[in-house]
């Protein structure tokens, strides 16, 4: 018999034992089953996904462990890494920011490996076009889960909602969605400077705009606590640090009246996903630079800069 923490079941094959922990682990975040060894097949499944504990010591991140009656040892088969099993996540977008680069911060926090594949040429976007995979004729574009997903507030709500970035319950959402929004304002502000041919009136209004209605939102929410919504990380944490960074960069020393933002920024960058992420040779990609804007031009046959 294999033993759960709530239920027992008799010996069954590999592949539907590995189904039957594989929804357990879904609806409940933890489950432990106990046996002396894990059967031969199923174990070569688990070595592409397990991670081993140096202590019993559970986890919040969705799963269920394993080990033997007398070992204190134990392996997690970790969910969140199971994109393995349905191919792994690609990103079709240019070799730059842009919209997809909110999309590569949340799958790092997630800490889901991913590919891409970058736009360089105007045949490339046709192809993406004539073989249907642009709902509404735009990038970026992401496959996960066997599906082509567009609309970047649309693919963030679906990672953050597979890797449990998104609240416990509606009214977490709902201001998730809100500070979420509202910070994807402001970085498209930031991401058009580029692609404008005198930047300097509109580098003045999103500093008017980022000092007096967004900083002062999220400095007052995030006073006496660590993350903006129910005490856990969310993709609206992750964007906001994406957002100050631009803001800093173009700005300096503009969190200097916000300390509480400043504050949250640096609790951040210690997270350990973030960190490598933050280093050179990370897939985090760079200011946008003159090639940048040249190739979205030429990938949109766009002949010249309003």
């Amino acid at each position: 018999m294999y033993r759960t923490k709530s239920q027992s079941f008799p010996m069954m094959s590999s592949a539907k034992m590995l189904m039957t922990h594989f929804f357990i682990g879904r609806n409940q975040p933890i489950k432990i089953m106990r046996c002396p060894t894990p059967p031969s097949a199923f174990s070569l499944v688990l070595q592409h996904y397990i991670t081993t504990l140096t202590s019993p010591s559970l986890s919040t991140t969705p799963g269920f462990l394993y080990g033997s009656h007398n070992s204190q040892q134990f392996h997690r088969f970790n969910l969140q890494n199971t994109s393995v099993m349905a191919g792994k996540v690609v990103l079709h977008y240019f070799n730059g920011r842009g919209k997809m680069e909110s999309i590569r911060w949340l799958l790092t926090v997630a800490e889901v490996d991913f590919e891409e594949v970058h736009l360089t040429t105007h045949d490339q976007y046709q192809k993406l076009l004539s073989d249907g995979h642009l709902m509404f004729q735009q990038v970026p574009m992401v496959e996960i889960d066997g599906m082509k997903l567009i609309q970047t507030k649309a693919i963030l709500q679906y990672i953050a909602e597979k890797y449990n970035l998104h609240g416990k319950d509606i009214k977490d959402r709902v201001m998730i969605n809100m500070y979420t929004e509202g910070l994807m304002d402001l970085m498209e502000m930031i991401m058009m400077l580029p692609f404008t041919a005198d930047p300097k009136p509109k580098l003045d209004n999103i500093q008017a705009k980022a000092t007096e209605r967004y900083l002062p939102v999220f400095e007052k929410v995030l006073s006496g606590q660590i993350y903006l919504v129910g005490g856990k990380l969310s993709v609206a944490d992750v964007l906001l640090l994406e957002c100050t960074l631009m803001l800093e960069e173009k700005f300096v020393g503009i969190l200097g009246g916000f300390p509480n933002v400043k504050a949250f920024q640096g609790r951040m960058t210690r997270i350990p996903a973030i960190d490598r992420f933050l280093k050179p040779g990370s897939k985090r990609k760079p200011q946008p630079d003159d090639q940048y804007v040249k190739t979205v031009m030429e990938v949109f046959d766009i002949k010249s800069l309003p």
